[in-house]
């Protein structure tokens, strides 16, 4: 599965950022750098931080969260 970047030229809007929680997950924002995390049962595959660099472009790909396995 091919990602794609996320690109932004806004980084905070008040208390929350701009970037969209993934399915099955949420993203969290301090300053200039995002943390994904993904909800139980579920694992977060991708960039787990991303940060707002002065171009305005986040770093890495928007991750997703996938189900996990129990073998």
């Amino acid at each position: 599965m091919q990602q794609t970047p996320y690109i932004t030229t806004n980084f905070i809007t008040g208390n929350q950022c701009d970037l969209t929680n993934p399915l099955n997950g949420k993203v969290n924002c301090n300053n200039n750098s995002a943390t994904y995390s993904c909800d139980p049962c579920w694992q977060l595959v991708g960039n787990e931080q991303r940060t707002f660099t002065e171009d305005g472009i986040w770093t890495g790909y928007r991750p997703i969260c996938s189900k996990e396995d129990h073998l």
